[in-house]
């Protein structure tokens, strides 16, 4: 009975670190982003929340999530230019800054549909 008792442990815990590890992989693999400021409008609304995902790679015209260290915050803009090493993004209004992005800065990509 003891053997059993512990054969049921043992499955209790190893399904228990399963489901932590798949809840750790989807917390990475799907999450929210909340745009602030008005460089992404009219594609992008100020205050609305949009899904991404950490498991597409960015393409020219969508819109990547990145840590931009020298202002130590996360950004979104629209991929503009693919390089080897980096992606070039912009905003989608003429005033917004132009970013070359390091591969290895990249959080995820927006999940949107295409018009």
């Amino acid at each position: 009975m003891w053997k059993q008792l512990e054969r049921l442990n043992k499955s209790a815990t190893e399904e228990r670190i399963k489901t932590k590890s798949r809840e750790r992989f989807l917390s990475k693999a799907l999450f929210f982003v909340r745009v602030e400021g008005e460089s992404m409008w009219p594609r992008l609304v100020p205050g609305k929340r949009y899904f991404a995902t950490s498991l597409m790679k960015p393409k020219l015209g969508s819109f990547v999530v990145f840590r931009d260290v020298s202002k130590n915050e996360v950004m979104v803009k629209q991929v503009v230019e693919v390089r080897d090493d980096a992606y070039v993004a912009s905003g989608t209004v003429p005033w917004s800054s132009t970013h070359v992005v390091p591969r290895s800065a990249v959080i995820g990509t927006l999940l949107l549909h295409r018009r």
